[in-house]
């Protein structure tokens, strides 16, 4: 006889704190296929029940208890109390660096914080930690937790398993906000991809800010194109911008920050910054939606990077316009655009794509083109693919000479 012992974790509350770790121990009376026999059959095992309290535990026992939890349970240990909240960050330091990114969602009724792992780490999807929501007058138990000194008000919604702060006027969601970001950044550490997603569809919602983030997407209508320059300009270098907007006024200022962006990724219908962006971008990569765009504007980019006047660092570009936007053939006669040989495969340009909503952040383009123009400066080729509705634009590291030798 083999006797199989599984660990189930539950919380317990009690004088609204969470204080103890219930361990429930299953002997199981069979052999090989113990365990599984129990998911089968679980009344024909005996079942023994003993309470203990988790910070009472050895260390290495508590190290080995918090690797069976996943992220979100992790965290919710984190709140009981101050001890366990830096214990959960001393003891799992190394797992929290296995985190890809950390990702606030913030609207008008509603804040959602979750989490994705990097790669090869086994609970490899999102876990959502916690959600801010109106408050419900169904729910009559709550608990008192305090959060980075504030005392906030918190159920258990059962049916998902996660725990959801309440808010009884939309002013609290900014505090809320502010609270709930500091806690789980001091949690994580600064090393970690904090990202923001905001809805500011809304002209009385606020717009948070918070230095470690480096990744945000925007959903915005009604506002100004000066609050959105000034949303960007007390945060950090962006790795990543994606911004969707509708009828907003205004332009960007010469110096935004939008323009230092790594990547940007702009749905603009209205043509409100996408001139300015394709002028004035720093970035090495950005893909612009918008209703047209004019051959003059082409042109000037074109002859930009040519120059070494503008774009210098960009290595990617996709304009996409609703509208056919100019005649490929006075394009390519004004612009000055060189083609390899005919007689031989077009070369194939590949490149990856940031893409925000993917796991992976990338997703692999690509495209065949005879086109190409050259830098004047250091003689570097950029392939283009062309149509009335789409430009493609791609840097290859090398000169005119060295990919003219591979693809000729």
């Amino acid at each position: 006889m083999k006797t199989f012992f599984i660990i189930l974790i539950e919380l317990e509350y009690e004088a609204n704190r969470f204080i103890e770790l219930k361990l429930i121990t299953f002997k199981l009376l069979s052999s090989e296929n113990g365990e599984s026999m129990w998911r089968l059959f679980p009344r024909a095992f005996s079942l023994t029940v003993m309470i203990m309290k988790i910070l009472k535990l050895p260390i290495v026992v508590q190290r080995e208890l918090f690797s069976c939890m996943n992220y979100k349970e992790v965290f919710h240990f984190s709140l009981c109390s101050k001890q366990s909240f830096y214990r959960i960050k001393s003891l799992q330091s190394v797992r929290f660096s296995n985190i890809k990114f950390v990702e606030f969602m913030f609207a008008k009724n509603q804040i959602n914080v979750t989490i994705m792992p990097k790669n090869g780490d086994p609970r490899l999807r999102f876990e959502q930690i916690l959600s801010v929501k109106p408050e419900d007058s169904e729910w009559k138990k709550f608990i008192q937790i305090e959060m980075s000194g504030n005392v906030m008000k918190f159920r258990r919604q059962t049916a998902e398993d996660k725990l959801v702060a309440e808010h009884d006027c939309k002013s609290q969601m900014e505090s809320f906000l502010n609270v709930i970001y500091d806690n789980v950044s001091n949690l994580f550490g600064n090393d970690i991809e904090y990202r923001m997603l905001h809805d500011l569809f809304h002209e009385d919602l606020s717009k948070p800010i918070h230095q470690n983030i480096k990744v945000s997407r925007i959903w915005t209508q009604n506002r100004t194109v000066r609050e959105l320059d000034e949303h960007f300009s007390s945060l950090p270098k962006q790795e990543f911008i994606n911004i969707c907007m509708g009828n907003m006024k205004g332009r960007l200022k010469e110096d935004s920050k939008i323009y230092d962006a790594e990547v940007v990724d702009v749905n603009d219908t209205e043509r409100t910054i996408v001139p300015d962006v394709l002028r004035h971008f720093n970035g090495q990569q950005a893909t612009l939606f918008t209703e047209y765009f004019d051959l003059s504007e082409i042109l000037q980019f074109m002859n930009g990077w040519t120059s070494n006047q503008s774009n210098q660092n960009l290595m990617n570009l996709s304009l996409i316009s609703e509208k056919p936007s100019f005649d490929l053939n006075v394009l390519t006669e004004l612009a000055g655009i060189k083609h390899t040989n005919s007689q031989v495969d077009p070369p194939y340009y590949k490149y990856e794509k940031r893409i925000y909503i993917n796991e992976q952040n990338v997703s692999s383009r690509g495209f065949h083109s005879r086109s190409y123009i050259v830098r004047e400066f250091d003689g570097k080729v950029a392939s283009l693919i062309m149509s009335s509705r789409e430009f493609v634009f791609g840097v290859w590291n090398m000169t005119e000479e060295e990919f003219l030798n591979k693809f000729s």
